[in-house]
């Protein structure tokens, strides 16, 4: 059997299904990061069509994988998914895909990754056009990132703020610029990676 191979529940001929469905996750998961290196190579059919093999690897990973797997799911996949998007410049994808990870990563229970996801949501905004939307999302992330001590959540304000420069004269978009500046200016204290 391959190691996405999918076993029909309570048939287990080698005993090894659980292992298969760990490695069926983490080849997800490294499709998805090869996904990301298609993205900054600029290549976007490649880029599609490893996330559409990542999330297919995803599907056949099954529900009985081991704790430690956890945070290689679905959110994971799809928060990537939208870097991916949000970063070839295609805000609604980027919308939906970040959408999606942060229905499955919610923020009282994974108040980062759901920061993160945010960010990616309110960039795809900005590059949709959506100046509105995208300001609305960033004040949730303001709020957000002013809980979380992470240097990398201030980038990621900072990057929503570029994807906002060309609307600099909106109101929202100096009302958000004003709230972001005490966020921008915290000292980079120790944050996890």
């Amino acid at each position: 059997m391959g190691v996405g191979a999918t076993v029909a529940p309570g048939h287990d001929p080698d005993g090894l299904a659980p292992l298969r469905q760990t490695l069926a996750d983490l080849l997800a998961t490294f499709r998805g990061e090869a996904g990301m290196t298609q993205q900054q190579a600029g290549d976007l059919a490649a880029t599609r069509q490893i996330l559409g093999e990542a999330a297919e690897a995803f599907s056949r990973a099954g529900d009985s994988e081991p704790a430690w797997t956890g945070g290689y799911g679905l959110g994971h996949l799809r928060h990537d998914e939208g870097r991916c998007y949000a970063n070839l410049g295609l805000g609604a994808q980027a919308v939906q895909a970040a959408g999606e990870a942060m229905q499955v990563r919610s923020r009282d229970r994974h108040p980062r990754p759901h920061a993160f996801s945010l960010g990616i949501q309110a960039i795809g905004h900005a590059q949709a056009g959506s100046v509105d939307q995208a300001c609305a999302s960033g004040h949730q992330l303001l709020t957000l990132a002013a809980g979380l001590d992470s240097h990398r959540l201030r980038t990621r304000v900072g990057e929503l703020l570029q994807a906002l420069a060309g609307h600099a004269a909106e109101p929202a978009v100096r009302q958000l610029r004003e709230a972001a500046r005490p966020v921008l200016a915290s000292p980079a204290g120790p944050s996890r990676p």
